[in-house]
């Protein structure tokens, strides 16, 4: 039976209409935990003033992943004037 692309339901794309296409694959996300690339602080910074944000506002656009730590301490604060 060849492919008849007016035999498409209407609203589907079209490798749902398909019979003979393989279904999407969709992959497997795994999370890396330890970033080499910056210190922890960082890292938390990033996580907790970014990404919490966006997930709580967005929570379906992006992929819910546990924070990344670093063995990298990073500096110590510094004071300003006393």
């Amino acid at each position: 039976m060849p492919w008849n692309p007016s035999s498409r339901p209407a609203g589907l794309g079209r490798s749902a209409s398909c019979q003979f296409c393989p279904p999407p694959l969709i992959a497997q996300v795994t999370p890396l935990l330890e970033n080499f690339r910056t210190h922890g602080a960082i890292s938390r910074l990033a996580h907790q003033g970014v990404l919490e944000p966006l997930l709580h506002f967005f929570p379906t656009a992006l992929d819910k992943l546990p924070p990344e730590d670093s063995a990298l301490k990073g500096m110590d604060g510094c004071k300003m004037g006393e």
